[in-house]
């Protein structure tokens, strides 16, 4: 698996079903035979995710609409 770096381009993986659940996102890989859960930052980047974007991109969005840090981001 390659590093992530500030400009890695992200995707959504596209053999994931996604779906809203009282504010959180649940996933599941029916091909995998595997479950995930996310909330907060998680779910805010699986919708940015509705294009490509860079880690970089990302972490803009995040660091403003969380108010964290972009080093900690």
């Amino acid at each position: 698996m390659s590093p992530i770096e500030p400009a890695t381009l992200i995707v959504r993986d596209l053999d994931l079903i996604a779906a809203e659940m009282d504010g959180d996102l649940v996933m599941m890989s029916i091909e995998r035979g595997e479950y995930f859960g996310i909330g907060g930052v998680g779910t805010r980047a699986w919708e940015l995710l509705v294009e490509p974007a860079t880690v970089d991109q990302l972490c803009v969005v995040v660091c403003d609409e969380f108010d964290v840090d972009a080093d900690v981001c």
